[in-house]
């Protein structure tokens, strides 16, 4: 999302709501103050009770929208920093008065500091007899985060979440502190959002709850989530409210995807179904290949990629025959890595060997102690042990294609001449001209040439062949089209159509 909101250009950008998380240990107070935001904002905008959990929800303070998430939860959060979102503008800290700063309050501090996240200080149940404001400054302070009246740069605000004391202040600093961060976004340009929650739901199939980042999402929008893909079916607020779009900052929850999304997926829009298809195939092999590496101790994204294995087998004749078998398989995409090997069943020592030198066992004609498969469990260390030497070099084989990135290929698939131009919009052109070459297909990118060089690209969103709509035009015939560009496309450019294609995996060897 953040290369996204890089390439939108300053003067469309327009301000949004601020997203603030509000976290902290447990039992300090985050629930009821949601509870007590959400329930005055009610109140003051009769609007009626929000009757749907939807992972996040909008309130009004002085005419001016804060989004908030509903129940980031440590884990929810660091799933979503897992998958490189970060939907969070702003992190409320609720630390209380009675209790002071403990290890989950340490923990936001830190994943404020990893992510260069803003934080506001909530000091809540100060009605409470034994609250000691002083004593949480002093911790916090301890701890790098320094109150304004001490001369530091994060703000602290008295609160009983309770009693609604203070509450108002604190939405008062939220907006504050939006307007010096200036967070703003495109609602006209690229769409793309992020998942806080998803379920499967018996009537509707699956459900994601998305929080958009920029952009605007439209009911029948083909997106993509992951290694989920679909056609937004509907759109419903916390309200339970159907809503048509959807703009920055804004939380609604979709139906009519073809799985579940995970929390942290990043939400685009495409021109067809198959496109968001192709999207999200790519995105499946991608997180399948990231799993495995994460699981083997490796970065999917490294140059030099390896597969970290540890060996046991019953007789040095099998771990003979194992190696042998292995060496067949060296490629020029990953290396298979042998961090140590021997004779036996497979033990503790094995397991922590795996853990430490991240490596995956693999047993041959052996066992595993009830010992050392509840230690592997914990560790979270791989273990399969094999009969049959064939099914070891197979599964190796599936580890090591899980490992290489999928290739998109882009094969041109038609040519056309451009013999007129009928509209220049904003991002986007209505065009005539005759197929050269091949044939052009609607939804389909294309890269635009001028006296043979490249000056551009696009993607056909409607095609027509006598004011007839069409699928495709082929050699030889005319055509109209309205494209989706950012290049000012002239009589007698060329359209070079292409058609993304993701190629099969296969081991590249590395014999000389």
């Amino acid at each position: 999302v953040a290369e996204i909101l890089a390439k939108e250009k300053e003067e469309d950008r327009v301000t949004r709501a601020p997203i603030a998380a509000v976290m902290g240990h447990v039992d300090h107070g985050k629930t009821k103050l949601l509870d007590t935001i959400r329930k005055a904002n009610v109140m003051a905008t009769e609007s009626g009770a929000i009757t749907q959990h939807i992972g996040a929800y909008q309130v009004e303070y002085k005419s001016k929208p804060i989004t908030f998430l509903d129940t980031p939860g440590h884990e929810s959060f660091a799933a979503m920093r897992a998958r490189g979102a970060n939907v969070t503008d702003i992190i409320v800290l609720v630390v209380a008065a009675d209790d002071g700063v403990k290890p989950q309050t340490l923990e936001v501090i830190n994943r404020a500091k990893l992510t260069k996240t803003p934080l506001i200080v909530a000091i809540n149940k100060i009605d409470l007899p034994d609250a000691n404001q002083e004593l949480v400054k002093k911790q916090l302070a301890d701890a790098g985060v320094l109150p304004e009246e001490w001369g530091g740069k994060t703000v602290f605000v008295p609160i009983s979440a309770k009693q609604n004391i203070g509450v108002d202040k604190l939405l008062e600093m939220i907006l504050l502190l939006a307007e010096v961060e200036d967070f703003k976004a495109n609602p006209v340009g690229t769409t793309a959002g992020t998942v806080i929650e998803s379920h499967l739901s018996k009537t509707q199939g699956p459900v994601a709850s998305v929080i958009i980042q920029n952009g605007t999402l439209k009911i029948s929008d083909f997106v993509a989530a992951g290694a989920a893909f679909g056609k937004v079916r509907n759109m419903i607020d916390e309200h339970g409210k159907s809503k048509k779009i959807a703009t920055p900052s804004t939380p609604v929850r979709i139906t009519g995807l073809s799985s579940l999304p995970e929390v942290g997926d990043i939400l685009l829009t495409f021109s067809s179904v198959p496109e968001a298809q192709n999207k999200a195939k790519l995105a499946m092999l991608t997180q399948r290949a990231k799993r495995m590496a994460y699981k083997t101790g490796i970065s999917a994204d490294s140059e030099n990629q390896q597969l970290n294995l540890l060996i046991k087998a019953d007789t040095n004749g099998s771990l003979e025959a194992i190696e042998q078998e292995l060496q067949k398989l060296e490629n020029k995409d990953v290396v298979i890595k042998i961090i140590s090997k021997g004779i036996g069943d497979i033990n503790d020592t094995d397991i922590l060997d795996a853990e430490s030198g991240k490596a995956t066992i693999l047993g041959f004609h052996n066992k595993i102690s009830p010992q050392a498969q509840a230690l592997a469990k914990q560790k979270k260390v791989n273990v399969d042990i094999y009969q049959i030497i064939y099914e070891l070099t197979e599964d190796v084989t599936s580890a090591i294609l899980d490992l290489i990135l999928p290739e998109v290929e882009q094969i041109i698939i038609g040519e056309a001449k451009i013999l007129a131009v009928f509209a220049t919009e904003k991002s986007s052109m209505i065009i005539g001209g005759v197929v050269k070459k091949g044939k052009i297909d609607l939804n389909k990118k294309f890269v635009v040439l001028r006296a043979g060089e490249e000056i551009g690209t696009g993607k056909i969103s409607e095609l027509q062949h006598n004011k007839i709509d069409a699928k495709e035009v082929i050699e030889g015939k005319e055509f109209g089209m309205r494209v989706s560009t950012k290049v000012k496309i002239a009589k007698s450019d060329i359209l070079r159509v292409i058609e993304e294609k993701i190629k099969e995996k296969k081991l590249r060897s590395s014999a000389k």
